[in-house]
């Protein structure tokens, strides 16, 4: 469990660029008020689920970030545990945690579970530890009807954010209305292409990033944000290609190659050099998915 002490100047550049869609962030901002304000009734939970790769998480974090808000982050592998009611305990605390975080500086805080299908969803055979999934789930079903209350001991409401690939493998009960209200999130071709244009904004024209969103479409978001890093790792070797890695490696934060290193991401690129390199990533993907389903069938 982390807290991301959000706002100021810390941002990472990559959440901080996303030209989040205004249908995203008015969903966030209604469930955040409905919960801070305490309306009844009203869900505690939001679960925002689709796709990967289409920047539920990274949303998130950037919307609660630009609010001024404080986001307890719990990821949904910490829930899958083999002790016996560990994962109920990580849950109350992580409430618990940014209950207390409202008696702070900070404006309202939430706590997200990040991919909590994988901590909780009931995957059949392959879940191994059915009990505490249960039990989790019912921790959650026990907030959501009681949210001001832990073992008896008053807390503040706070809203609770899932992110999840699939809800079918919820537990039922919980994903009831009341309980938890419902969010399908996949970008619009158009969103799309405005969150491509601030990711490359200074680097790509518009024009050139409409070339590039057609050439891949269907990609996510996440793609064009790999894509961007698979520049950058390119345009990294080629400046330090001949040089000794342990200098490099030494010295990277002083002197000349501290300048050119920071200068590196400034620079405008060239739309064949990203058409480049998002092909290899895509050829790479491609070829783990196809060496894993082998394995699957046994090839």
């Amino acid at each position: 469990m982390k807290t991301l002490k959000l706002g100021g100047r810390d941002q990472e550049p990559a959440v901080d660029a996303l030209a989040i869609p205004e249908r995203f962030a008015n969903r966030l901002l209604a469930h955040l008020l409905g919960n801070l304000l305490d309306l009844d009734p009203f869900p505690l939970i939001l679960a925002v689920w689709g796709d990967p790769g289409h920047g539920k998480s990274a949303q998130i974090t950037a919307l609660v970030r630009r609010w001024g808000g404080s986001l307890i982050y719990l990821s949904g592998s910490r829930l899958e545990t083999p002790v016996s009611a560990g994962a109920t305990r990580v849950l109350q605390d992580a409430y618990r945690q940014a209950s207390m975080e409202m008696v702070g500086d900070k404006p309202f805080s939430c706590l997200m579970i990040d991919d909590a299908d994988a901590g909780i969803g009931d995957f059949g055979e392959r879940v191994t530890y059915t009990l505490n999934r249960q039990n989790v789930s019912s921790a959650l079903m026990n907030l959501a009807d009681h949210p001001d209350l832990i073992g008896g001991i008053e807390v503040k409401r706070i809203p609770v954010i899932i992110t999840a690939n699939r809800l079918d493998v919820i537990y039922e009960p919980l994903v009831r209305e009341g309980r938890m209200r419902i969010f399908n999130w996949r970008t619009s071709d158009r969103e799309l292409l405005l969150m491509v244009q601030a990711l490359y904004r200074s680097l790509l024209s518009s024009d050139e990033c409409s070339t590039l969103v057609a050439r891949f479409t269907g990609e996510p978001i996440a793609f064009f944000a790999g894509v961007k890093a698979a520049v950058d790792e390119i345009r990294l070797l080629r400046l330090v290609s001949g040089k000794d890695p342990v200098n490099v490696l030494r010295n990277f934060n002083n002197g000349s190659l501290a300048t050119e290193l920071s200068a590196l991401r400034d620079g405008r690129l060239g739309l064949d050099e990203v058409m480049t390199a998002a092909e290899i990533i895509r050829k790479e993907r491609d070829q783990a998915l196809l060496s894993r389903h082998g394995r699957g069938s046994g090839t």
